[in-house]
């Protein structure tokens, strides 16, 4: 089985949020995903470290969002 890294962190107004490291399998092409219901932002974990801070950014701010069906 594929082991996970996982980290919560606070969110605006003081929710927590999960942030789990998942192979790039599980995402490719993605590199990150966020799920606005569960909290929860899944991370590609073979990022560089530059990358990987820059997608936490995008990701945390769509965490967010409202949910919106693709058009």
């Amino acid at each position: 089985a594929v082991q996970t890294r996982t980290k919560v962190r606070p969110k605006r107004g003081g929710i927590l949020m999960r942030v789990i490291y998942v192979p790039k399998e599980k995402l490719y092409p993605r590199f990150g995903s966020a799920h606005y219901k569960s909290g929860t932002i899944r991370l590609r974990d073979d990022l560089p470290l530059c990358v990987l801070l820059s997608v936490t950014q995008h990701e945390m701010q769509h965490i967010e969002d409202d949910p919106m069906p693709w058009l």
